[in-house]
């Protein structure tokens, strides 16, 4: 295992859940406390996996039909 970030308090302290990997390919996470405010952080780490979603077209009118292309 490789440590890739250590939070130092004004990043955020401590993991709340465990990681979700985004649609984008990155993960992300929740600090319970730390941050500007003390109340905690959102972060993502990008370890370069590629999206796994795409939409077709990317943007369509009010009403027309986009397909989603991915794995579950």
């Amino acid at each position: 295992m490789t440590t890739l970030h250590s939070f130092d308090g004004t990043d955020g302290i401590g993991s709340q859940a465990p990681l979700v990997q985004g649609t984008d390919g990155s993960f992300y996470g929740t600090t319970y406390s730390g941050g500007a405010s003390n109340i905690g952080t959102i972060f993502n780490e990008s370890v370069g996996l590629a999206p796994f979603v795409k939409t077709n077209p990317t943007v369509s009118a009010v009403g027309k039909t986009v397909k989603i292309l991915g794995t579950i």
